[in-house]
């Protein structure tokens, strides 16, 4: 039993560690390739991301240490406890890197419930996370002498499916993701704006309005623009005609070659490494597009998110020659269009 009023306190610390492991890991479950984007986006070891089997074993492994927090007796449930510590440890630094990154990053930390951008609060929450595990550790009662044993690990799995279908609905209502926009360069500022293909040679802007050009940008760090890569490989089949299309990628060539989701891409994109040009269109979150045309030499608009990104790009009966198996994904997606930019340039 319990002796005192603080030990009650560290143990139910204990169970708030053990329970978010559990929780978060339930959330991530049948999120392997969402969840395997966000480990390249954040920048984690490529091996870990090269192919499927780390992204299904985490949440795994996260069920396993949250229920092993919430049902071992004491003072086993220490050695749980250091696990957890070790993991939160890990998530902090990684939160902490992803703030200061230039560009936004997103994460799968809990299998896409809320915000998936990471921002100085998940830090502040991974560091509470982080002293909830070493509150838990430092006290003496485990959290499965809190309640009848095994009551608190059951809470904690309703709770985890509870939040599954509540997750699932958010994001049906969700709109685009966005993010607060700056003011479009005016018109007499587009003879300055210039593009550099992946050996740094310069296109200028304005030379993307005639024929219009759909600019997709993507950023290095954007778990959505890891998996609009296959999505875009199918575009160019599937542009109205007169149309061309262009992926621009926010940074430099080796922001993108790290991640191998984008090898068909980059050495036919578009770069913008200070990201000039996507403010001078009036940039959003990304993915992200601008269609440029004559009469609109700085886009028509910032439009944002992979669904309104090809409502936008495609006509609309592509999908049906989709289905009909007259069209398929290109067989390199920009290489077309670039071989284009260079009358462009």
């Amino acid at each position: 039993m319990l002796a005192s009023a603080l030990e009650v306190l560290l143990a139910v610390a204990g169970v708030a560690a053990g329970a978010v492991l559990v929780v978060s890991g339930v959330l991530k479950l049948g999120r392997t390739e969402r969840f395997r984007a966000s480990l390249a986006a954040l920048g984690l070891p490529a091996r870990l991301s090269a192919g499927p089997l780390f992204a299904r074993a985490f949440p795994v492994v996260e069920i396993a240490l949250g229920l092993a927090i919430l049902l071992t007796p004491s003072p086993l449930h220490r050695g749980a406890l250091l696990g957890a510590v070790a993991v939160d440890v890990v998530f902090l630094v990684v939160a902490i890197r992803a703030v200061r990154a230039p560009e936004p990053v997103e994460c799968e930390c809990f299998g896409g419930l809320g915000d998936a951008r990471m921002t100085g609060r998940t830090v502040a929450r991974n560091a509470v996370l982080l002293a909830l595990a070493l509150a838990g550790l430092v006290g003496a009662g485990a959290p499965a002498e809190l309640l009848v044993p095994g009551v608190p690990a059951l809470i904690a799995v309703l709770l985890a499916l509870a939040l599954v279908p509540v997750r699932d609905r958010l994001a049906a209502r969700a709109p685009a993701a966005s993010t607060p926009a700056p003011a479009p360069a005016s018109p007499s500022d587009i003879g300055d704006l210039a593009f550099l293909t992946a050996v740094g040679e310069p296109i200028a802007l304005a030379e993307w309005a005639d024929p219009p050009t759909h600019l997709v940008f993507f950023s290095p760090s954007c778990i959505s623009c890891h998996e609009l890569v296959e999505r875009f490989r199918w575009w160019p089949n599937g542009l109205r005609e007169g149309e061309e299309l262009m992926p621009v990628f926010l940074g430099a060539p080796a922001d993108f070659a790290a991640h191998e989701v984008f090898a068909p891409l980059v050495e036919h994109a578009l770069y913008d490494p200070d990201r000039s040009i996507a403010a001078a269109l009036g940039r959003g979150a990304t993915p992200g597009h601008v269609l440029l045309d004559p009469e609109h030499p700085l886009g028509d608009g910032w439009s944002s998110g992979a669904f309104e990104i090809e409502k936008r790009v495609l006509r609309p009966d592509f999908f049906e020659d989709v289905r009909r198996g007259a069209v398929g994904p290109a067989s390199d997606s920009a290489s077309d269009s670039a071989s284009d930019s260079a009358g462009h340039a």
